[in-house]
């Protein structure tokens, strides 16, 4: 499963899909403001769900079996989400990274 997967990723357009929930932009109903991102996963300048995978997986899910889609197409889709540009390099268990710069504090030793 997992090459068919990244068979299909690699046929993806860069800028046709949001990058962290995969749904293809001609899909959104919503008015986006991000080249990157759907207007379900960033609004005003930031992410509507900021905690970890798993989880987001399940809202995902969740939200597109009540919109109507059958259970098996929602899980694939739900599935392949692991493999978005904001969360690939992430575990289940964390959160992914933002665009903001890390802060760096710097200890004297005088």
């Amino acid at each position: 499963m997992l090459i068919h997967v990244r068979y299909i990723l690699i046929y993806m357009k860069p800028g046709t899909y949001c990058e962290s929930c995969l749904m293809p932009f001609k899909n959104d109903t919503g008015v986006r403001t991000s080249d990157k991102y759907c207007s379900l996963c960033y609004t005003d300048g930031k992410f509507c769900y900021e905690g970890n995978l798993k989880d987001f997986q399940k809202i995902c899910y969740e939200n597109m079996v009540k919109s109507g889609m059958n259970k098996v197409q929602a899980w694939i889709f739900a599935f392949m989400i692991r493999f978005a540009p904001r969360w690939k390099n992430m575990g289940s268990a964390q959160t992914p990274q933002t665009d903001k710069q890390p802060t760096i504090e710097i200890k004297s030793t005088e």
